[in-house]
């Protein structure tokens, strides 16, 4: 039987009489894995069991009106965006099929910016290993059904993933451990993953809580986890143009905002920037930046072959993009941006 967090309240499957409908999560796992405070000894069968199940054993969970946040001892995070989940179009309707990837496309905006809460929490708590978000695709998520609070289903994309890897291991142990294991429990992998401690991911809810009010915010957030991905992979070009994005979506959001500007033609961001500065929301550091930036954005779009884009001029656009992105909020998020390179 799971185990809930104290946030959580358990209820039966009746209410009033009625059967409770099913609630589908959005699952999914951190670049790396984590454990929730300390690695399981899988080739113990009593540690081994606490994975058994449609989910393993539930670690950290949260409720709240707007979302349901599930943290199983494996690292697998189950999301619930409520107003998602009222608004679900006919997946199986062809006529449907753009408004499904845009909805869609909102769970993995929703669940990247949890990701990016994670993350800078596991680097803020002391008690925590540090881990790292990678963005999302469908193949990388499962669904998983729950009524009142236990699960009774789970539907997940085939392939070598780490979702994958960790389903097998999930039924070798449930078969009583007794046919050959998967070859990550023989040459386990699972052992060193990282630990994130559960202040830490209490802490990531209560961030995501706050950022997850603001559906810009949570648009912005997640383009910085495409990029920090995209960065990780040596792909800086896509990384830095996915960050300007941010930087002048979150300027056109602020002079929206505050500015009355005349005509309804466009303006160039050179011309936003001077028109915020002028009205003293940017002040001359920031505007100094954004002006670096900028020239390196207009070079990549107009001469990209002859302009290079290095590991350190991303992580300048990324410390500017977080910066925008939260101003204005008490929230503090830090991400790791680290490059390498080997031949």
């Amino acid at each position: 039987m799971p185990k809930f967090d104290a946030l959580i309240v358990c209820v039966g499957m009746c209410v009033d009489g009625k059967i409770e409908p099913i609630e589908t999560y959005v699952g999914f796992h951190v670049r790396e894995g984590f454990w929730v405070n300390a690695p399981l000894d899988l080739q113990d069968p009593e540690q081994a069991g606490r994975l058994r199940g449609i989910v393993p054993e539930i670690a950290i969970s949260s409720i709240t009106d707007r979302f349901k946040v599930i943290v199983c001892l494996d690292g697998l995070t189950l999301l619930r965006m409520q107003h998602l989940a009222d608004s679900i179009p006919d997946i199986a309707n062809p006529a449907q099929f753009d408004d499904s990837v845009l909805w869609w496309r909102e769970h993995l905006d929703y669940a990247n910016t949890l990701q990016t809460c994670l993350e800078s929490a596991s680097i803020q708590c002391p008690e925590s290993s540090d881990i790292e978000l990678e963005a999302l695709s469908l193949t990388d998520t499962c669904r998983v059904g729950f009524r009142g609070m236990m699960p009774i289903r789970a539907v997940a994309e085939r392939g070598r993933s780490l979702m994958d890897m960790r389903r097998e291991t999930i039924e070798w142990i449930a078969g009583g451990m007794s046919q050959t294991p998967p070859a990550e429990v023989r040459n386990p992998e699972w052992k060193p993953w990282r630990s994130m401690s559960p202040q830490a991911i209490r802490r990531a809810l209560r961030t995501f809580e706050a950022a997850s009010a603001s559906p810009d915010r949570v648009k912005w957030l997640s383009f910085i986890a495409q990029a920090k991905t995209a960065f990780v992979r040596g792909n800086y070009i896509v990384a830095f143009v996915l960050l300007w994005f941010v930087i002048e979506s979150v300027l056109n959001a602020w002079k929206a905002e505050h500015l009355s500007v005349s005509g309804n033609g466009h303006v160039s961001s050179a011309r936003m920037i001077q028109q915020l500065a002028a009205a003293g929301y940017i002040d001359s550091v920031l505007q100094s930046e954004l002006g670096v930036l900028r020239e390196l954005r207009n070079q990549l779009m107009h001469q990209p072959s002859s302009t290079p884009c290095l590991p350190f001029q991303c992580a300048r656009a990324a410390q500017t993009a977080l910066r925008l992105s939260l101003r204005n909020t008490d929230l503090d998020l830090m991400l790791k941006w680290q490059a390498s390179t080997q031949f």
